[in-house]
């Protein structure tokens, strides 16, 4: 038998005989395989008060939402403080004013077991620290206590009655659906702790693991949802409050400027395109030089700003501790600050580098060399890192996106290597020509005036390398574009 019905304060209320319990027309094997699956049939149930199935099917796995639906109340019918797409949302936070206190219903959808918890911080400003939390926490069996903490600095403390100015409380944590409702007193005199409603106070939205019951700190997975502005509590028109991004949208835009176009542009010229049309000097170094420096310069500044913006976004850097993705995601943080050191570390190196006739510029070449390509490479696993924790913010394939890029960069590599050690073995054909026409014919090769003359370069893979170039810069131009356009366009904060 089934049945269902309203509750009241936790107390059961006596179901209504509009809605008659089902009841299955004859025992059940529960062993019996395969799974019986028996339909409920609401006329014969009415008629007969019992349910009465001859079809049998087997039973199909519940299927677990990836997003909650969209509540069309919100904004009408009450406030809300909500992360959504057209599609649905991640979280939503609603409440209703009453005289004496407020209603919250606060609803997430959580992948994964019942080990977690979502709460609710009313802040004087956008970052964790001296916060009133109202925290839903389940344990193994799913059972959720609702209860009140503070957050002191970076660490959640318990408080002595954290019960207090909470009243008709109710939780569930079913097929990744996260439900908590309460109702808040507006003002709680005993603890100056659980802050004053009547006042305008920031939202912070956080979830994150639990373990038998205890919050463990959040990840960076699901950094706290900050609310653009104070909430009024006291305003009786509802309102719409959104969860920007803007931190990481901003910040993963500059790494992918600074990593795939302008770091991939700088290595392949300073490597392989000294010798061709950028051998002029100005202002007292070659042209490659000054267009090398240029793209070294772009990624730098784009990745200490990137840094910044994300340290600022997160207010320090992130210490995880259980990632729910996965060990390699959580090292993204970590990854990014050896990054930023390397990417500081290149100009640095430029600044060092000795002069041409020096006998320690091949060592510098190839520790810089070093230097760069490591950078470059540990740059690319970091974003592949990092779009495993924000996967809420970028399309699914931009996996594949990155994979595509490392492969080309790879071959691309590859290729103006090969044509490296092609144009070294001809010019060394070209000054044995040189040598033995000064010999034979030495008024001939005195014409071009000098060996540098004679040595031109139009006669190996200048053209094919130009082409090469131009065609580097308009891809990864693109490929640059499109992603940052993405990340930027995707999951906007919209008004519904």
């Amino acid at each position: 038998m089934f049945a269902e019905g309203q509750a009241f304060g936790g107390i059961k209320i006596p179901h209504r005989y509009d809605r008659v319990p089902p009841v299955s027309a004859d025992r059940i094997d529960l062993q019996r395989y395969p799974p019986v699956h028996e339909r409920f049939d609401q006329s014969l149930a009415l008629k007969h008060n019992v349910k009465v199935v001859d079809e049998k099917s087997e039973a199909k796995p519940t299927e677990q939402l990836s997003y909650l639906p969209v509540d069309k109340a919100c904004g009408s019918k009450k406030s809300c403080f909500q992360d959504c797409k057209p599609d649905g949302c991640k979280f939503i936070a609603s409440w209703v004013n009453s005289r004496d206190h407020v209603t919250f219903d606060i609803r997430a959808m959580l992948p994964g077991d019942n080990n977690q918890w979502i709460a609710l911080a009313f802040s004087k400003d956008d970052k964790m620290g001296d916060d009133s939390v109202v925290q839903c926490v389940a344990n193994d069996d799913g059972i959720v206590d609702v209860k009140h903490s503070f957050n002191d600095g970076k660490n959640n403390i318990k408080i002595k009655q954290p019960k207090l100015g909470l009243l008709n409380s109710s939780a569930s944590f079913v097929d990744g659906v996260f439900v908590c409702s309460f109702q808040r007193q507006r003002f709680v005199p005993e603890d100056e702790r659980i802050f004053d409603l009547d006042q305008q106070w920031t939202l912070l939205f956080a979830h994150g693991k639990s373990k038998k019951g205890i919050m463990l700190p959040h990840t960076m997975a699901e950094i706290p949802h900050v609310s653009d502005n104070a909430v009024d509590f006291v305003r009786s028109t509802p309102s719409l409050i959104t969860a920007p991004s803007l931190f990481i949208k901003i910040h993963a835009a500059l790494m992918i400027f600074g990593w795939i176009l302008c770091a991939s542009v700088a290595s392949v010229i300073g490597r392989y395109f000294q010798p061709y049309y950028w051998g002029e000097k100005m202002f007292g170094s070659k042209l490659w030089v000054k267009v090398h420096w240029l793209f070294v310069l772009l990624t730098t500044g784009a990745v200490i700003g990137g840094f910044a913006i994300i340290f600022v976004g997160v207010d320090g850097i992130s210490l995880l501790y259980e990632n729910p993705v996965s060990n390699f995601n959580g090292a993204h943080p970590i990854m990014g600050l050896v990054v930023a050191l390397l990417a500081l570390l290149n100009p640095l190196l430029l600044c060092l580098r000795p002069s041409e006739d020096s006998s320690s510029r091949a060592f510098f070449n190839c520790l810089y060399w070093i230097v760069e390509i490591g950078a470059h490479v540990l740059a690319v696993v970091t974003i592949y890192a990092g779009f495993g924790l924000a996967s809420f913010l970028v399309p699914s394939f931009f996996t594949f996106l990155i994979i595509g890029f490392t492969v080309y960069q790879i071959l691309i590599l590859l290729f103006l290597e090969a044509l490296k050690s092609y144009d070294a073995k001809k010019t060394i054909e070209r000054k044995k020509q040189y040598l033995y026409e000064m010999q034979v014919r030495p008024w001939a090769a005195r014409k071009n005036n000098s060996i540098e003359a004679y040595l031109d370069l139009n006669h190996t893979s200048k053209a094919l390398k130009q082409t090469l170039l131009a065609a580097h810069l308009i891809l990864l131009s693109a490929l640059t574009t499109t992603m940052v356009v993405l990340i930027v366009m995707n999951d906007y904060e919209y008004a519904l």
